[in-house]
Protein backbone atom coordinates (compact mmCIF):
# COMPACT_ATOMS: atom_id res chain seq x y z
CA UNK A 1 0.00 0.00 0.00
CA UNK A 2 2.64 2.11 0.74
CA UNK A 3 4.92 1.98 -2.50
CA UNK A 4 1.75 2.02 -4.19
CA UNK A 5 0.82 5.26 -2.89
CA UNK A 6 4.01 6.54 -3.73
CA UNK A 7 4.12 5.46 -6.88
CA UNK A 8 0.74 6.80 -7.60
CA UNK A 9 1.72 10.59 -5.93
CA UNK A 10 5.19 10.56 -8.04
CA UNK A 11 2.62 9.74 -10.95
CA UNK A 12 5.79 7.57 -12.51
CA UNK A 13 4.83 6.14 -15.90
CA UNK A 14 5.92 2.47 -15.85
CA UNK A 15 6.60 0.09 -18.42
CA UNK A 16 3.87 -2.92 -18.60
CA UNK A 17 6.71 -5.36 -19.57
CA UNK A 18 7.06 -8.39 -17.61
CA UNK A 19 10.17 -9.77 -16.73
CA UNK A 20 9.45 -12.74 -13.76
CA UNK A 21 12.89 -13.71 -13.76
CA UNK A 22 14.72 -10.28 -12.63
CA UNK A 23 11.45 -9.34 -10.65
CA UNK A 24 10.95 -12.46 -8.69
CA UNK A 25 7.21 -11.93 -9.37
CA UNK A 26 6.86 -8.79 -8.17
CA UNK A 27 4.04 -6.58 -10.49
CA UNK A 28 6.33 -5.34 -13.08
CA UNK A 29 5.24 -1.43 -12.74
CA UNK A 30 6.96 -1.60 -9.18
CA UNK A 31 10.07 -3.22 -10.31
CA UNK A 32 10.74 -0.82 -12.90
CA UNK A 33 10.28 1.72 -10.55
CA UNK A 34 12.85 0.79 -7.80
CA UNK A 35 14.84 -0.21 -10.64
CA UNK A 36 15.16 3.19 -11.83
CA UNK A 37 15.12 4.52 -8.02
CA UNK A 38 18.71 2.20 -7.47
CA UNK A 39 20.22 3.63 -10.27
CA UNK A 40 19.90 7.10 -9.02
CA UNK A 41 22.78 9.51 -7.60
CA UNK A 42 22.73 10.37 -3.66
CA UNK A 43 22.55 13.98 -5.41
CA UNK A 44 19.10 13.25 -7.44
CA UNK A 45 17.81 11.72 -4.27
CA UNK A 46 18.13 15.05 -2.35
CA UNK A 47 16.88 16.32 -5.23
CA UNK A 48 14.15 13.99 -5.25
CA UNK A 49 13.22 14.23 -1.09
CA UNK A 50 14.09 18.19 -1.13
CA UNK A 51 11.49 18.86 -3.88
CA UNK A 52 7.59 18.88 -2.71
CA UNK A 53 4.59 18.25 -2.70
CA UNK A 54 6.28 14.71 -2.04
CA UNK A 55 6.44 14.17 1.47
CA UNK A 56 8.04 11.06 2.53
CA UNK A 57 7.82 9.35 5.69
CA UNK A 58 9.91 7.17 7.24
CA UNK A 59 10.90 3.98 5.22
CA UNK A 60 12.93 1.68 7.87
CA UNK A 61 15.40 -0.02 5.94
CA UNK A 62 14.10 -3.09 8.01
CA UNK A 63 10.64 -2.87 6.14
CA UNK A 64 12.28 -2.33 2.58
CA UNK A 65 14.46 -6.01 3.27
CA UNK A 66 11.40 -7.72 4.42
CA UNK A 67 9.61 -6.86 1.90
CA UNK A 68 12.08 -6.60 -1.82
CA UNK A 69 14.94 -8.75 -0.39
CA UNK A 70 17.03 -10.16 -2.75
CA UNK A 71 14.36 -12.50 -3.83
CA UNK A 72 12.78 -9.32 -5.81
CA UNK A 73 16.17 -9.12 -7.33
CA UNK A 74 16.69 -5.36 -6.15
CA UNK A 75 19.94 -3.99 -6.26
CA UNK A 76 21.39 -4.34 -2.82
CA UNK A 77 22.09 -0.25 -3.25
CA UNK A 78 18.40 0.34 -2.88
CA UNK A 79 18.34 -1.37 0.68
CA UNK A 80 20.36 2.02 1.99
CA UNK A 81 17.41 4.27 0.04
CA UNK A 82 15.72 4.36 3.27
CA UNK A 83 18.23 5.44 5.25
CA UNK A 84 19.50 8.49 2.28
CA UNK A 85 15.69 9.58 2.81
CA UNK A 86 15.56 9.77 5.91
CA UNK A 87 19.49 11.28 5.85
CA UNK A 88 17.99 13.88 3.45
CA UNK A 89 15.13 15.06 5.07
CA UNK A 90 17.38 16.06 8.47
CA UNK A 91 19.52 17.79 6.10
CA UNK A 92 16.33 19.82 4.66
CA UNK A 93 14.92 19.95 8.14
CA UNK A 94 18.21 22.16 9.33
CA UNK A 95 18.11 24.33 6.26
CA UNK A 96 14.74 25.72 6.54
CA UNK A 97 15.50 26.01 10.62
CA UNK A 98 18.75 27.85 10.06
CA UNK A 99 17.25 30.46 7.87
CA UNK A 100 14.43 31.24 9.61
CA UNK A 101 16.67 31.89 12.80
CA UNK A 102 18.39 33.98 10.89
CA UNK A 103 15.51 36.22 10.32
CA UNK A 104 16.09 39.62 12.51
CA UNK A 105 14.93 39.19 15.67
CA UNK A 106 11.07 41.17 16.14
CA UNK A 107 10.38 41.02 12.26
CA UNK A 108 7.46 39.85 11.11
CA UNK A 109 7.83 37.28 8.22
CA UNK A 110 5.93 35.02 5.71
CA UNK A 111 6.86 31.87 4.05
CA UNK A 112 6.98 33.82 0.61
CA UNK A 113 9.60 35.91 2.96
CA UNK A 114 12.11 33.09 3.13
CA UNK A 115 12.44 32.77 -0.80
CA UNK A 116 12.17 28.86 -1.06
CA UNK A 117 10.82 27.60 -3.92
CA UNK A 118 7.01 26.94 -3.72
CA UNK A 119 7.80 23.30 -4.02
CA UNK A 120 9.22 23.59 -0.84
CA UNK A 121 6.40 25.54 1.25
CA UNK A 122 4.10 22.38 2.63
CA UNK A 123 7.25 21.36 4.02
CA UNK A 124 8.68 24.80 5.63
CA UNK A 125 4.81 25.06 6.94
CA UNK A 126 5.64 21.92 8.37
CA UNK A 127 8.27 23.34 9.82
CA UNK A 128 7.31 26.78 10.83
CA UNK A 129 4.59 24.89 12.96
CA UNK A 130 7.39 22.81 15.00
CA UNK A 131 9.40 25.79 15.83
CA UNK A 132 6.43 27.45 16.68
CA UNK A 133 5.43 24.39 19.03
CA UNK A 134 8.60 24.83 20.68
CA UNK A 135 9.12 28.22 21.66
CA UNK A 136 11.73 29.15 18.70
CA UNK A 137 9.38 31.51 16.50
CA UNK A 138 5.80 33.15 17.37
CA UNK A 139 2.86 33.21 15.37
CA UNK A 140 0.79 36.47 15.12
CA UNK A 141 -1.47 35.58 12.33
CA UNK A 142 -2.31 33.51 9.37
CA UNK A 143 0.86 32.96 7.91
CA UNK A 144 2.48 35.78 9.97
CA UNK A 145 5.66 34.98 12.09
CA UNK A 146 8.27 36.31 14.15
CA UNK A 147 11.35 35.50 16.26
CA UNK A 148 11.36 37.00 19.81
CA UNK A 149 14.08 39.44 20.67
CA UNK A 150 15.49 38.68 23.57
CA UNK A 151 16.09 41.23 26.25
CA UNK A 152 16.89 41.55 30.31
CA UNK A 153 13.24 41.80 30.28
CA UNK A 154 12.58 39.16 28.67
CA UNK A 155 11.26 38.31 25.02
CA UNK A 156 10.50 41.32 23.02
CA UNK A 157 7.93 41.39 20.02
CA UNK A 158 7.63 43.66 16.76
CA UNK A 159 6.48 47.18 17.16
CA UNK A 160 2.61 48.38 16.06
CA UNK A 161 4.30 49.58 12.75
CA UNK A 162 5.65 45.84 12.13
CA UNK A 163 2.74 43.96 13.14
CA UNK A 164 0.43 45.69 10.55
CA UNK A 165 3.05 47.00 7.55
CA UNK A 166 1.53 44.73 5.01
CA UNK A 167 -1.63 46.14 5.97
CA UNK A 168 -0.51 49.53 4.78
CA UNK A 169 0.20 48.30 1.07
CA UNK A 170 -1.93 47.26 -2.22
CA UNK A 171 -0.35 45.73 -4.50
CA UNK A 172 2.98 47.33 -3.53
CA UNK A 173 1.38 51.32 -3.08
CA UNK A 174 1.18 53.10 0.26
CA UNK A 175 -2.43 53.30 1.18
CA UNK A 176 -2.88 52.99 4.93
CA UNK A 177 -0.90 54.77 7.82
CA UNK A 178 -0.93 53.79 11.76
CA UNK A 179 -3.24 56.84 13.95
CA UNK A 180 -5.04 57.07 16.50
CA UNK A 181 -4.11 55.26 20.32
CA UNK A 182 -0.31 54.85 19.30
CA UNK A 183 -0.13 58.24 17.64
CA UNK A 184 -2.02 60.03 20.59
CA UNK A 185 0.34 58.55 22.83
CA UNK A 186 3.19 59.93 20.82
CA UNK A 187 1.92 63.26 21.02
CA UNK A 188 1.48 63.21 24.42
CA UNK A 189 -2.16 63.07 24.27
CA UNK A 190 -2.43 60.41 26.56
CA UNK A 191 -0.11 58.41 28.23
CA UNK A 192 -2.63 55.20 27.84
CA UNK A 193 -1.17 52.49 25.97
CA UNK A 194 -3.87 50.06 23.79
CA UNK A 195 -3.84 46.93 22.14
CA UNK A 196 -6.10 48.49 19.34
CA UNK A 197 -4.17 49.85 16.10
CA UNK A 198 -5.86 52.16 14.19
CA UNK A 199 -4.87 52.54 10.48
CA UNK A 200 -6.17 55.51 7.93
CA UNK A 201 -6.92 53.05 5.00
CA UNK A 202 -8.24 54.77 1.65
CA UNK A 203 -10.70 51.71 1.71
CA UNK A 204 -13.46 50.23 3.55
CA UNK A 205 -11.86 47.03 5.74
CA UNK A 206 -13.00 44.85 8.44
CA UNK A 207 -11.72 45.11 11.73
CA UNK A 208 -9.24 41.53 12.16
CA UNK A 209 -7.16 40.22 14.77
CA UNK A 210 -3.12 40.65 14.37
CA UNK A 211 -1.89 38.81 17.94
CA UNK A 212 -2.83 39.91 20.62
CA UNK A 213 -4.08 43.42 18.71
CA UNK A 214 -7.33 44.40 17.59
CA UNK A 215 -6.60 46.11 14.48
CA UNK A 216 -9.30 48.79 13.32
CA UNK A 217 -9.59 50.66 9.99
CA UNK A 218 -11.11 54.48 9.09
CA UNK A 219 -11.18 55.69 5.59
CA UNK A 220 -9.13 58.34 4.51
CA UNK A 221 -10.47 60.60 1.92
CA UNK A 222 -7.45 62.27 1.19
CA UNK A 223 -4.93 60.75 -1.01
CA UNK A 224 -2.45 58.98 1.55
CA UNK A 225 1.60 59.55 0.79
CA UNK A 226 4.14 59.29 2.79
CA UNK A 227 4.81 63.47 3.50
CA UNK A 228 0.60 63.70 3.96
CA UNK A 229 0.90 61.43 6.84
CA UNK A 230 1.81 63.32 9.83
CA UNK A 231 -1.14 65.99 8.98
CA UNK A 232 -3.55 63.50 8.49
CA UNK A 233 -2.38 61.98 11.91
CA UNK A 234 -3.30 65.70 13.57
CA UNK A 235 -6.48 65.87 11.73
CA UNK A 236 -7.75 62.61 12.96
CA UNK A 237 -6.77 63.47 16.24
CA UNK A 238 -9.19 66.81 16.07
CA UNK A 239 -11.98 63.94 14.44
CA UNK A 240 -11.66 61.98 17.34
CA UNK A 241 -10.76 63.87 19.87
CA UNK A 242 -13.63 62.75 22.12
CA UNK A 243 -12.33 59.21 22.23
CA UNK A 244 -8.87 60.31 23.41
CA UNK A 245 -8.82 58.69 27.15
CA UNK A 246 -7.36 59.56 29.94
CA UNK A 247 -7.81 63.31 29.23
CA UNK A 248 -10.23 65.51 27.96
CA UNK A 249 -11.46 67.42 25.24
CA UNK A 250 -9.81 70.94 26.29
CA UNK A 251 -6.45 69.19 27.24
CA UNK A 252 -6.79 67.50 23.78
CA UNK A 253 -7.32 70.62 22.23
CA UNK A 254 -4.45 72.66 23.74
CA UNK A 255 -1.84 70.01 23.30
CA UNK A 256 -2.52 69.78 19.56
CA UNK A 257 -2.22 73.63 19.81
CA UNK A 258 1.16 73.43 21.11
CA UNK A 259 2.35 71.03 18.23
CA UNK A 260 1.06 72.88 15.34
CA UNK A 261 1.69 76.69 16.11
CA UNK A 262 5.09 77.24 15.07
CA UNK A 263 4.45 75.36 12.22
CA UNK A 264 5.64 77.00 9.21
CA UNK A 265 3.07 78.76 6.51
CA UNK A 266 3.63 76.05 3.53
CA UNK A 267 2.73 73.28 6.49
CA UNK A 268 0.11 75.17 7.65
CA UNK A 269 -1.46 75.61 4.42
CA UNK A 270 -1.24 72.24 3.79
CA UNK A 271 -2.97 71.18 7.00
CA UNK A 272 -6.00 73.28 5.83
CA UNK A 273 -5.81 72.26 2.41
CA UNK A 274 -6.20 68.21 3.66
CA UNK A 275 -8.60 69.51 5.93
CA UNK A 276 -11.22 70.53 3.44
CA UNK A 277 -12.21 66.36 3.26
CA UNK A 278 -12.96 66.24 6.54
CA UNK A 279 -16.30 66.80 8.55
CA UNK A 280 -17.19 70.48 9.31
CA UNK A 281 -16.70 69.64 12.86
CA UNK A 282 -12.69 69.27 12.24
CA UNK A 283 -12.24 72.55 10.01
CA UNK A 284 -14.44 74.58 12.76
CA UNK A 285 -12.32 72.84 15.77
CA UNK A 286 -9.09 73.74 13.21
CA UNK A 287 -9.89 77.26 12.69
CA UNK A 288 -10.29 78.02 16.39
CA UNK A 289 -7.35 76.22 16.96
CA UNK A 290 -5.39 78.33 14.40
CA UNK A 291 -7.24 81.54 15.62
CA UNK A 292 -6.62 81.00 18.92
CA UNK A 293 -2.46 81.16 18.04
CA UNK A 294 -2.47 84.05 16.09
CA UNK A 295 -2.69 82.48 13.15
CA UNK A 296 -5.41 84.80 10.86
CA UNK A 297 -4.39 83.76 7.09
CA UNK A 298 -6.37 80.67 7.30
CA UNK A 299 -9.22 81.40 9.60
CA UNK A 300 -11.72 83.29 7.16
CA UNK A 301 -11.22 80.55 4.40
CA UNK A 302 -12.33 77.80 7.42
CA UNK A 303 -14.97 79.96 8.66
CA UNK A 304 -16.66 80.09 5.13
CA UNK A 305 -16.11 76.50 4.55
CA UNK A 306 -18.87 76.02 7.34
CA UNK A 307 -23.18 75.94 7.24
CA UNK A 308 -23.09 79.13 9.45
CA UNK A 309 -26.27 77.51 10.71
CA UNK A 310 -24.67 74.54 12.40
CA UNK A 311 -23.62 73.77 15.94
CA UNK A 312 -21.02 71.50 16.29
CA UNK A 313 -20.99 69.48 19.86
CA UNK A 314 -17.72 68.62 21.20
CA UNK A 315 -18.01 69.31 24.40
CA UNK A 316 -15.73 71.85 25.40
CA UNK A 317 -15.92 73.96 28.35
CA UNK A 318 -16.53 77.67 28.03
CA UNK A 319 -12.84 78.04 30.12
CA UNK A 320 -11.36 77.35 26.65
CA UNK A 321 -9.10 79.99 25.24
CA UNK A 322 -11.16 79.29 21.87
CA UNK A 323 -13.94 81.45 20.54
CA UNK A 324 -16.51 78.53 20.92
CA UNK A 325 -19.43 81.57 19.63
CA UNK A 326 -17.97 82.40 16.58
CA UNK A 327 -16.91 78.64 15.25
CA UNK A 328 -20.29 77.56 16.58
CA UNK A 329 -18.67 74.99 18.60
CA UNK A 330 -20.33 73.84 22.22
Amino acid sequence: MIIFCICNFLSIKFSVVKRPSASGGMPPRFFQFFLSLSSLSVGKLQGICLNPPIQFSIFPKRIVGKMFGNSYGIPNNFINFASELQSTKMIASHFIEDKILSIEPAKVFTIEDLEFPREWWENVRVKLGRMVKSGLIEKIGRGKYYKPKESVFGNIGPNQSEIVKDLMFDNGVLSGYITGYTVWNQMGLTSQISNIITIGTSRRRDSLKRGNYQVRFIVQPNKITKDSIPFLQILDSFKLIKQIPDTNVSKSISTLKNLIKDWDEISLAKLVKLSKKYPPRVRALLGAVLESADIFDYTDDLKNSLNPSTVYAISLDEFSDIDLKKWNIK
